[in-house]
């Protein structure tokens, strides 16, 4: 029947949502990306932050024990997550020296919640070398969605359609103490 509908804009719409939530919700405003003065996990005040032991992966499992550390101190008790960009996740990936086991096989265990990957996290001051481990639950933090998605359309007189998508969303921290940011990675 035809050419089939090309839906590429779209996807692309949807990705460009999906990309924009991340980054409100993991950094929220930082040097270089204006947010209206919201607060991400990576940005949140009160939250832990540890200064990593630098040199990863042989130092990630260390980095990521301490974090938890910080967090059990506060009173967390997990499960835990972490949340890491694709490159410091790429590093897990690479075998522990003689051996046949990667570094995320070896940290997978501490992190019952998931370990994510996501380039939407930076720091207050828009770098790309921290990583967050997280207690994730309703209690602790959320994302409150002020007006949900919704999807305007104008058709012009050669019958070209626009759309717009609008979503009013924001990153509510209840409990800051449930993150901990590890800071200073190589």
């Amino acid at each position: 029947y035809g050419m089939p509908l090309d839906t590429q804009d779209a996807e692309n719409a949807a990705r460009q949502v999906a990309e924009e939530e991340d980054l409100l919700l993991l950094t929220g405003e930082y040097t270089g990306w204006n947010a209206l003065g919201i607060e991400g996990l990576s940005t949140a005040t009160g939250r832990n932050t540890k200064a990593s032991a630098g040199a990863w992966p042989a130092n990630a499992l260390t980095d990521l024990s301490a974090a938890i550390g910080e967090l059990e101190t506060d009173g967390h008790v997990g499960p835990y997550a972490a949340v890491l960009r694709s490159s410091w996740a790429a590093k897990l990936r690479a075998l522990v020296t003689n051996t046949a086991t990667k570094w995320i096989e070896v940290i997978q265990d501490l992190f019952k919640a998931g370990i994510y990957v996501s380039d939407s996290l930076y720091t207050s001051a828009g770098a790309t070398t921290s990583a967050l481990v997280v207690e994730p639950g309703q209690d602790n933090f959320d994302m409150v969605i002020g007006r949900d998605l919704s999807l305007f359309t104008k058709q012009d007189e050669d019958m070209n359609l626009q759309c717009k998508v609008h979503e009013v969303v924001a990153p509510r921290i209840k409990r800051p103490t449930s993150i901990c940011e590890i800071t200073g990675l190589t």
